[in-house]
């Protein structure tokens, strides 16, 4: 069996305009590797729907009547529902995606009130496809449809179910949480993963970050912690590095043998609404060196909190800045770049309320759970770089 998994869809921005009218978003190559799989799997973070949006804090996001056609035309035959903006058009808007994607021929889970899990079955090989998104919108209630939201508990519940009642050759969980914008994971969902792994499951399929993380294998399993986007177009998006890299992954499945991994990297080229493939193997190589940081703990600790600083700091530049030695990917020393912009805020605001300004930005943080992990890691980066510095 061939599945192929990609990173974040939204029919939004430059891309929702493309789809309605039905103009090419992805190129031929592509769509050859989705022609040749059994399933296609997107995460769709968008309501299909005209219905208006709920009263919510943060983007909103609905997608054209016509995308589920435009999808299934494109071989994509599976969407995960369980994410943060699915219900950006409430109860009505969920109704009018499931009636869509159903009529398309186009299977979906993730979502309470509906099947629990999705069951494949091609070549005599069964997965059992799971989907959960972490605390954030309504969730499922146990009375009206929602996304999962699965504990621990109700996980390792729901895949002794699956074991017993279908008895997969593979169960794959898809989780849309986390913090977004590091391409290092953070710590409390590299344990949580962890520990997904140990229930017993066998690939673990990341969301929401927006922009590629790394590979790790555990034991027996597979971590993908982050696809990134595979189609995503907002002004909030656009702000931040590394929303236009991303690759989707190809995987076969076959009995009594460890799944193989095929990545295909992706440029997303949001002024002409184009998705293509990335064929520049030294930089994917040089991307990919970036991402696989878990060798050792020292290693992912440490890039981990370099990350946590960048992306706490507001480094959203999406070009290579000279000044700092900054190459896209490579990054620039963190302790550098913190004393530019504390210069940059001092010179333009003043020392008094700079320092007001920072006391403000981390007490609130603090409380939040999205901000609190690059909060910390970002404090640690400081903590060690300035520890080096004085030696």
């Amino acid at each position: 069996m061939k599945l192929v998994f990609t990173g974040d869809f939204s029919a939004s921005g430059i891309f929702f305009q493309k789809i309605s009218s039905e103009d090419e978003i992805l190129d031929e190559e592509i769509l050859s590797v989705f022609r040749e799989a059994d399933y296609v799997n997107i995460n769709l973070e968008n309501p299909i729907t005209n219905t208006s949006f709920r009263e919510k804090k943060g983007s909103a996001l609905k997608a054209p009547l016509n995308t589920a056609g435009y999808l299934r035309e494109r071989y994509i035959n599976i969407c995960t529902l369980a994410n943060n903006h699915i219900m950006d058009c409430g109860n009505a808007g969920l109704d009018d995606t499931i009636d869509t994607l159903s009529e398309n021929g186009i299977e979906f889970y993730g979502i309470g009130g509906h099947h629990p899990y999705l069951l494949l079955n091609r070549g005599n090989i069964r997965v059992a496809l799971i989907a959960s998104c972490h605390r954030e919108g309504p969730l499922w209630d146990g009375h009206n449809p929602a996304p999962f939201h699965f504990q621990i508990k109700d996980l390792e519940r729901l895949i002794k179910e699956i074991e017993e009642n279908d008895k997969p050759d593979y169960v794959i969980f898809s989780y849309h949480g986390g913090t977004e914008f590091n391409i290092i994971p953070e710590p409390e969902r590299r344990r949580f993963f962890h520990r997904i792994i140990d229930l017993g499951v066998d690939i673990i399929i990341g969301h929401h970050a927006h922009v590629p993380q790394g590979i790790e294998i555990k034991d027996r399993g597979i971590i993908v912690y982050g696809l990134g986007n595979f189609c995503f177009d907002t002004p909030y998006q656009r702000k931040h590095q590394y929303t236009s890299e991303s690759y989707f992954i190809e995987i076969d499945l076959t009995q009594n043998k460890f799944p193989s991994i095929n990545k295909y990297h992706l440029k997303i080229d949001r002024g002409a609404g184009y998705v293509s493939l990335d064929t520049d193997s030294l930089r994917n190589d040089h991307f990919n060196d970036k991402l696989q940081v878990f060798q050792t703990s020292r290693e992912y600790n440490t890039n981990w909190e370099k990350d946590a600083f960048r992306v706490y700091t507001g480094d959203k530049s999406t070009t290579p800045n000279k000044d700092s030695g900054d190459d896209g990917m490579k990054g620039s020393a963190p302790s550098i770049r913190q004393n530019r912009l504390m210069r940059n805020s001092i010179n333009k605001n003043g020392f008094v309320l700079t320092m007001l300004y920072l006391m403000r930005m981390v007490t609130l943080d603090v409380t939040k759970p999205s901000r609190r992990p690059l909060l910390i890691g970002a404090v640690k980066c400081v903590l060690k770089g300035s520890a080096r510095g004085a030696a």
